[in-house]
């Protein structure tokens, strides 16, 4: 990405940060995305697992004036082939959600993949639905469902990094919690501080995610939980020292 000469990420104290409306910031990535690649590398602390591509489209519907955007997040963990062999694909997921306004969840799809178990994880929300749909498969047989899911709780375990997923449907019910909001940020680029902007998500109360755009709306760095990160592949070849951060 032009300019992008990142050294260190650092926040100010969110308090004096002035809030911003999270469709502008999409609406600034939505520009930047027919000029540059929106494919990140995916890393936990200094190792790489595999990538991630981002895309955005906005919807305007006659007689609604909040605009719906629907975000996809699509990407795969990389597995190691062996000496002189190339990395496999170990595991894929997709995930889209509809955003009203940029900010109110109208629906929620997401698809993972483990190859090496041939198991599968489906999840579908739309608004005005309880409790999403679930589904988890063994190959073609269906192991669980959203039933099994909130009567089997152990199993989550041995799904590794997808297994929060199982946190997701609660006995009681209740439709996805997501919250979205943006503020202002300042970053070293190229040794000067320059404007940001931060993007925050937390999802289902259980995954917090952090976006880090630039002032015009490139999308450079995506923290996750569990030590896990997007980096644009840029800025982690110039400066490693942010694999640590």
């Amino acid at each position: 990405m032009t300019g992008l000469l990142m050294r260190t990420v650092y926040f100010p104290d969110q308090s004096v940060l002035a809030e911003v409306p999270v469709k502008m910031v999409l609406d600034l990535f939505l520009n930047q995305a027919t000029a540059h690649s929106n494919t990140l590398h995916l890393y936990q602390h200094a190792e790489r697992l595999g990538h991630a591509s981002f895309h955005v489209v906005r919807t305007n519907q006659a007689g609604i004036d909040e605009p719906l955007y629907r975000m996809t997040v699509s990407g795969g963990l990389d597995m190691d082939g062996g000496e002189g062999a190339p990395r496999r694909m170990g595991a894929g997921w997709r995930l889209e959600a509809d955003l009203r306004d940029g900010q109110e969840l109208e629906a929620l799809q997401m698809d993972l993949t483990a190859a090496e178990t041939e198991r599968t994880v489906m999840l579908r929300w739309k608004k005005g639905q309880d409790l999403p749909a679930m589904e988890v498969r063994q190959g073609n047989k269906i192991i669980m469902d959203t039933k099994g899911a909130m009567a089997l709780v152990g199993m989550s375990e041995q799904m590794g990094m997808f297994g929060g997923m199982f946190g997701l449907v609660k006995p009681g019910g209740g439709a996805p919690q997501v919250t979205v909001e943006a503020r202002e940020g300042v970053m070293d680029l190229a040794g000067r501080g320059r404007r940001c902007f931060v993007v925050r998500m937390k999802v289902f109360e259980t995954y917090d995610v952090q976006a880090l755009f630039t002032e015009v709306g490139e999308l450079a760095r995506v923290d996750l939980p569990h030590g896990f990160s997007l980096k644009e592949p840029l800025i982690h070849g110039l400066e490693p020292d942010l694999v640590e951060r």
